[in-house]
């Protein structure tokens, strides 16, 4: 459904009806984006029974898909890890993970959002590798691709998603009604696609890996390159960092990157 709404009026509305009582405890609601809208997020989504009694309401409910729950369940399992002290509200929780022995965690807490938790998990120590930006941006830091190599020679490449059953993840990804910039764009070996930051950069607030779900690996090389035909998107030191139990840690530095022409550089490390 496509409608102009005031806000605090409640003219815009969807209504879903059922054979039997039924009280829902979970929505996914799909927004798009608008270009004369860009306060979406500001929005609040109410869900009611038919006698206008309010069940629950959630804000700052992004474009795209969104899952929604009355409230959060009780934090679940953590593979490979143990689930520690837990904070927050009825939709909003933040808990603490310490992982086995020989696993890591990017972040070593989880969260349930507007009443789902996000899916985590303890990973193999040196499994997720990621490219961090570390230079105040004034626009959206663009990739276009990256390659990561187990050989100094630069020549064995370990980027291709598929066959090394690799998920590809990244920082708050650039959203538009027209195009994708998803974080596997920038290892399908296209420079014709690529990934985009949600918003400009603070240093080390954005970046770009690869899960290796196959187990850790040693990277020897790194090609990044980025858009030179749009400068103000590049950025000319990036860090390249390494899970460990500890949390990411970085590995090399890589300074002098150019953007008057594609981006290749190779590093021994």
């Amino acid at each position: 459904r496509t409608a102009t709404c005031t806000a605090g009026t409640n003219d815009c509305w969807l209504q879903f009806d059922y054979k039997v009582a039924e009280e829902p405890q979970c929505l996914q609601i799909k927004q798009q984006i608008q270009c004369e809208d860009p306060d979406l997020q500001q929005y609040t989504l109410e869900l009611q029974k038919d006698d206008g009694t309010v069940l629950s309401s959630w804000q700052g409910v992004g474009a795209g898909w969104s899952q929604l729950a009355l409230r959060c369940p009780e934090a679940p399992a953590v593979i490979n890890g143990t689930v520690k002290s837990c904070d927050g509200e009825e939709k909003s929780r933040v808990c603490q993970v310490e992982c086995d022995a020989g696993y890591a965690h990017p972040t070593h807490t989880f969260s349930c959002h507007h009443g789902v938790w996000t899916k985590t998990a303890c990973v193999p120590d040196g499994s997720q590798w990621r490219v961090v930006n570390l230079e105040q941006t004034t626009e959206s830091w663009a990739v276009l691709d990256v390659h990561f190599y187990v050989d100094e020679a630069c020549e064995q490449s370990i980027s291709d998603l598929e066959s090394i059953d690799g998920v590809a993840f990244s920082s708050p990804v650039f959203q538009t009604k027209y195009a994708g910039y998803s974080a596997a764009n920038a290892f399908d070996n296209d420079e014709n696609t690529g990934w985009a930051s949600e918003t400009p950069c603070e240093p080390e607030q954005c970046y770009l890996g690869v899960y290796f779900r196959q187990g850790p690996v040693t990277l020897r090389c790194v090609k990044i390159i980025q858009d030179a035909a749009h400068t103000r998107f590049g950025s000319p030191r990036v860090a390249l960092q390494k899970l460990t139990h500890s949390g990411f840690e970085t590995v090399k530095q890589l300074h002098g990157l150019r953007h008057d022409t594609p981006v290749r550089i190779h590093e021994e490390l």
